[in-house]
């Protein structure tokens, strides 16, 4: 045994003595209660109480780490939006028009798609985003002229899905 564990079994025995003096408690049964609080482990209860506790503390993690993964993928997907956004409204002040079309970053060179019809082709793909452009008419211009707005929706594969509505200052939820 070393000097710390002598001196503190040292410390253990006088408290025993002087409970044993104020509950005037025969000296065996004190080497006994010596003996089974130095081995005792924990209780059940508190072995419960433990799991319990963190149990709640899993949950409240796991929910937070969740949200945060799912504001992370919705700023990814405003990202993309807004970038796209950007080529929309360049192509409809030069030319006066909005380009429909889809891009899909597994194939974004693929035909009629908008890395080919608009040029548009993101800095940065997010392999799990899927990308549609839709021209919106408001019934006096025709589809995709100055006057309608772009419909772009940004689809997460893990379901999420964001679709804003752009007519050149102006922007919606579709």
């Amino acid at each position: 045994m070393n000097k710390k564990s002598l001196l503190r079994e040292a410390f253990l025995v006088v408290e025993v003595r002087e409970e044993q003096a104020k509950n005037k408690i025969r000296p065996e049964e004190g080497r006994r209660s010596l003996r089974s609080t130095l081995n005792s482990g924990f209780s059940l209860l508190e072995l419960l109480i433990t799991v319990a506790l963190f149990s709640v503390l899993f949950s409240l993690g796991f929910s937070s780490y969740q949200g945060y993964i799912s504001s992370t993928r919705e700023a990814s997907m405003l990202k993309i939006m807004q970038s796209l956004r950007i080529y929309e409204e360049d192509r409809r002040v030069r030319l006066g028009e909005y380009v429909e079309g889809s891009y899909d970053p597994s194939n974004p060179s693929v035909s009629g798609g908008l890395a080919t019809t608009l040029g548009w082709n993101p800095a940065d793909p997010d392999p799990d985003i899927l990308v549609l452009a839709e021209c919106v008419t408001d019934g006096s211009a025709p589809e995709c002229a100055r006057g309608s707005a772009i419909e772009i929706t940004a689809t997460h594969t893990q379901g999420e899905s964001i679709c804003r509505s752009y007519n050149g200052n102006n922007t919606s939820d579709c």
